[in-house]
């Protein structure tokens, strides 16, 4: 993390990946860094040292080809992916630096409280990547330079198909207690996943910590990561995952047509309940919600995402015509 010499850590040092927000603590303000482009001087310094070392939250498959990419740009630096989920990430951090071991690189994790306590602590550098500055919005990285957002998770419910309907799917959280559903759920750990610990702290407050007692009941399966529940339901070894993320190649294989999972959208006063087969993928939701608030998008602005407003408000039964994916592979639907 922090290093005053100029090497592999100004490269990549600090730089946080976050699932949700920007929170920042409030203490003394460092002054803004100015934005740093990588130049082949930076990049035959990194080479010196050869390697990085990246912490990561994410799904070990995806973080390994992001991995494989960075040393495919710049041959020479190798890096080494060490993948757990976002609290184990968290404990590990803090018992290396309280031992003085420093030999993480860059670390990831998918919970902001992580960063507010790095950055207290004074265990993250300040380094700002030209491109972010150049094509993120300001609202999703540090003005300090010490960490941005690199991807926003969404902790959904998910249901194999084989074996549950879409019309008997659940609906709500409450529909997650019907008796019907018993020995039928997987569920993520909230000690193990910074995911699941946001999530979890989320259905707690707005439900209250009764709501996960009546959940236990349901003699649901327990893993430890977000990443773990699709793969159950996509194996057939529960039907229904009641939180989750980070999908992995069983979503993305060619032979699947890419990912596939339940979305549900509720608008009582809009939208008629029912089901719907039209294909839509999240990049549309930008020129959609533009098209339902009234706004314009820029020339060359979000060019993937379609407007599939009329198959989300019900009023239509197709919306895209495919969807291309490409996570290591290519995989296609129509």
């Amino acid at each position: 993390m922090r290093k005053t010499t100029f090497s592999r850590r100004d490269v990549l040092k600090g730089s946080t990946a976050l699932a949700v927000g920007t929170v920042f603590a409030e203490p003394a303000r460092a002054a803004p860094p100015p934005a740093e482009a990588i130049t082949p001087a930076l990049i035959e310094a990194a080479k010196k040292e050869a390697k990085v070392v990246f912490y990561t939250a994410m799904d070990l498959a995806f973080a390994e080809r992001l991995g494989r990419s960075f040393e495919t740009r710049f041959p020479g630096i190798a890096v080494r992916v060490e993948r757990s989920g976002a609290e184990r990430v968290f404990q590990r951090l803090g018992q290396e630096y309280a031992s003085n071991i420093h030999s993480v690189d860059v670390v990831n994790t998918a919970d902001q409280a992580h960063v507010i306590l790095w950055k207290r602590n004074g265990w993250l550098a300040q380094y700002l990547p030209e491109e972010v500055v150049k094509y993120y919005d300001k609202k999703y990285y540090d003005p300090e330079g010490f960490e941005l957002v690199t991807r926003v998770l969404v902790s959904p419910f998910g249901i194999n198909t084989n074996l549950v309907k879409m019309e008997d799917a659940p609906k709500s959280f409450a529909d997650l207690l019907d008796p019907k559903w018993f020995g039928k759920m997987v569920k993520a750990h909230p000690a193990y996943s910074g995911t699941i610990m946001n999530a979890t702290f989320q259905i707690a407050r707005d439900l209250g910590w009764g709501y996960f007692e009546k959940l236990a009941k349901q003699n649901i399966m327990q893993v430890q990561s977000a990443t773990d529940t699709p793969k159950r339901i996509a194996l057939g070894e529960r039907a229904i995952m009641i939180d989750g993320a980070g999908f992995n190649s069983n979503f993305y294989g060619e032979q699947r047509g890419g990912t596939r999972i339940p979305f549900i959208l509720r608008w009582p006063a809009r939208v008629k309940p029912g089901t719907s087969d039209a294909l839509v993928c999240l990049i549309d939701f930008l020129a959609s919600f533009a098209d339902l608030t009234g706004q314009k998008l820029a020339p060359g602005q979000a060019p993937d995402s379609v407007n599939v407003l009329p198959a989300l408000l019900g009023e239509s039964k197709t919306a895209r015509t495919h969807l291309v994916e490409h996570s290591g592979m290519l995989a296609i639907r129509d």
